[in-house]
């Protein structure tokens, strides 16, 4: 029950109390009418203070709740903190040895691919070497001796006294033939050891190519 509730009680009881004195079909005493109301009065104090105390006992209640509340809210606090430092401190461990583990590895893992790749450098030096000894050796021995023979592509040549003027454009890498431009006129394809013929004024000639060498052509001319 509240205070104003009490406080509201109290006073209905008094106004009662005072309607019923004037309402007595004799004149009421005085002294009596204040002593009831004195004694309504206190009854009213006493309830008064029996409900200030109740409250203040409950605001005590709820204070020493808080308090409680907002003790476990610092100790779970202080717990999450030291979980989490905890937590930091092992994972950065745990990334450290992990990092340590990794690079280690790594090192060794170079230094086996270096030691390796130096091995076959060495090896395919040596390869190398051996061979390009053997084939300077066997070109050496292939190789013709001297320059070679004939007009190489780009040069002209004069054939038969000069009647004739053999201009060669292309030799075969193969050696199998070249091309020739004749007086520059006539551009014709020679196989080695083929014959073109050049008719000249009054007189027929005969333009052979003889041999390719290295790139060069060797021609002949006859005429009558």
């Amino acid at each position: 029950m509240s205070e104003n509730t009490l406080l509201v009680a109290g006073g209905g009881a008094i106004f009662g109390a005072f309607i019923t004195w004037l309402a007595s079909p004799s004149v009421p005493d005085v002294e009596e009418l204040q002593q009831s109301l004195a004694g309504q009065i206190e009854a009213i104090g006493a309830s008064t203070d029996s409900l200030s105390a109740e409250i203040t006992n409950l605001s005590e209640k709820v204070t020493a709740m808080e308090t409680s509340v907002a003790e476990a809210n610092t100790a779970s606090t202080e717990a999450t903190e030291g979980l989490g430092a905890s937590f930091t401190s092992a994972f950065e461990g745990f990334s450290g040895s992990v990092s340590s583990a990794l690079s280690e590895a790594a090192e060794n893992q170079s230094q086996a691919l270096s030691t390796g790749l130096e091995g076959l450098q060495g090896s395919v030096a040596e390869m190398l070497a051996a061979g390009g000894a053997a084939t300077s050796a066997d070109a050496a021995a292939d190789a013709p001796a001297g320059e070679p023979e004939g007009t190489r592509p780009g040069s002209t040549i004069a054939l038969a006294d000069g009647k004739i003027r053999a201009f060669v454009s292309r030799v075969a890498a193969d050696g199998s033939g070249a091309t020739v431009a004749l007086n520059g006129f006539r551009t014709v394809s020679l196989a080695t050891g083929e014959e073109a013929t050049v008719e000249l004024e009054g007189e027929s000639c005969t333009v052979t190519l003889d041999a390719v060498d290295r790139g060069h052509a060797s021609l002949s001319a006859t005429c009558g």
